[in-house]
């Protein structure tokens, strides 16, 4: 990691949840030369190993921040999520639709009010499909210890 300073500030930035700061820097990662220096210094898009897989990254690094910043709302405007992501609101609507069209992201859109809200599971019904279980678990072990008792008041060996 210190052997790539750039790639490095990236990867703080995104852990410490400064997502627009991530991409920006992401974002001059993906220009082939260098503004500054005119030595044609090979940047990530022409590095032997990332070069055919960058864009692809990107978009997964975007699909992942994403996720991250929608986690611990329940509610976000587009507009809100497009400054905090350095992305603009059409762009993040297309990405928040597809991950959740994929199962990616648990939400629903209120395309009036360019609102995105958390689809949390239903609590009560969670609840009793566990209890419902447990139940049948019970209910299992109950009639095999009753067999168990009978086997064994009528002097029956099973080898």
């Amino acid at each position: 990691m210190e052997s790539a300073p750039r790639i490095r500030d990236v990867v703080f930035s995104f852990y410490s949840c400064r997502f627009s700061h991530a991409f920006t820097l992401l974002s001059k990662l993906k220009v082939h030369i260098t503004a500054a220096s005119l030595s044609s210094q090979p940047e990530l898009s022409l590095d032997m190993f990332f070069g055919g897989h960058v864009a692809n990254l990107i978009e997964l690094i975007r699909t992942a921040a994403i996720k991250l910043y929608f986690d611990p709302y329940d509610s976000v405007r587009f507009e809100t999520m497009a400054t905090a992501l350095a992305m603009e609101e059409t762009e993040i609507s297309k990405r928040v639709e597809a991950m959740i069209r994929t199962g990616d992201l648990k939400a629903r859109i209120d395309t009036h009010a360019r609102v995105v809200y958390s689809r949390a599971d239903n609590e009560r019904a969670s609840t009793l499909r566990e209890m419902r279980e447990h139940t049948d678990s019970f209910v299992q072990s109950a009639r095999a210890v009753v067999l168990f008792s009978d086997l064994l008041r009528e002097d029956v060996v099973l080898k």
